[in-house]
């Protein structure tokens, strides 16, 4: 997205307090992504982003902490080299937590970013969520959050059988989300399971069943996404937003395109269990 676009979708919504500035891809990679968070904060809006954090040079560290940036999410998909480096092919487990490190100690007592650790979830790493979470509280990171993996073809939707992808048995989830949730609490770590919030964690520590969003999912009803070409959706799970949307930010204004009847009628839906195939794949805990 261009800078003037970003503006754009700024000015036009005055409504607008937070943003995370992120879709498929590095945000670090956008040459308009610092000017960009500056704009945001001079509107008062509260924004974050995340990184793989390979791209945590010095010089960018420099440009986070001059930006306002709020927050930063920074993937850990394991807690071991092998794990980690088998998921993020091509990156180095030892680095990444270097880049780190190197982030915290310039930080040094400022509470902004406030940065995370953000954990797409798959086969592979989910039985290393607490050890996980045990990480960030040695390295002094101030929250968890867990995703699970997001699959972006069509046939992987429908199967969802790559072993990449979160295939763990109910009954294995709640035990190793129970066990992250107490550690959590006991390191006074914030932690959240697929945008579940407070009363997700709440609910698994009563033993929920994993099952699909509809119960938990409360986003839809104040948050959207806004792809870079503009495309508006209820959530970034659609991986195919130029296909399925209910307009363009640039040529319909976000406060009619939310209102409008289409998006008003899918949220009407969703509620009544009506809900799309990307939302049947997010797993989320309900009562």
């Amino acid at each position: 997205m261009k800078l003037e676009d970003f503006k754009r979708i700024v000015d036009q919504n005055p409504f607008v307090s937070s943003i995370h500035l992120q879709g498929f891809g590095e945000p670090l990679l956008c040459a308009d992504l610092f000017p960009m968070i500056q704009y945001a904060k001079s509107h008062g809006i509260e924004i974050g982003t995340g990184t793989n954090g390979t791209l945590l040079t010095r010089e960018n560290i420099q440009k986070i902490l001059e930006s306002g940036l709020d927050y930063l999410g920074i993937s850990v998909d394991g807690s071991t080299p092998d794990t980690f480096e088998a998921i993020r092919r091509g990156t180095s487990f030892h680095q990444i937590m270097k880049n780190i490190n190197n982030l915290l100690e310039h930080r040094g007592s400022s509470e902004k970013p406030r940065i995370t650790f953000s954990v797409c979830v798959s086969n592979r790493n989910f039985r290393e969520l607490p050890e996980i979470i045990q990480l960030a509280g040695e390295m002094g990171i101030e929250g968890v959050s867990a995703l699970q993996a997001l699959s972006f073809h069509e046939d992987s939707i429908r199967s969802r059988l790559n072993d990449s992808e979160f295939q763990i048995s109910p009954a294995e989830t709640n035990e190793i989300l129970l066990e992250s949730v107490s550690l959590a609490k006991k390191l006074h770590m914030p932690f959240d399971w697929c945008g579940s919030g407070q009363r997700g964690l709440d609910l698994i520590s009563r033993g929920a069943s994993l099952q699909n969003v509809r119960e938990m999912c409360k986003k839809i009803s104040y948050m959207c996404y806004i792809s870079a070409d503009g495309y508006v959706t209820a959530c970034v799970q659609n991986t195919n937003p130029e296909r399925d949307n209910f307009g363009n930010v640039f040529k319909t204004d976000l406060i009619d395109l939310w209102r409008s009847p289409s998006y008003r009628d899918f949220r009407e839906r969703f509620y009544r269990g009506e809900i799309p195939d990307y939302c049947r794949y997010c797993t989320v805990v309900h009562s």
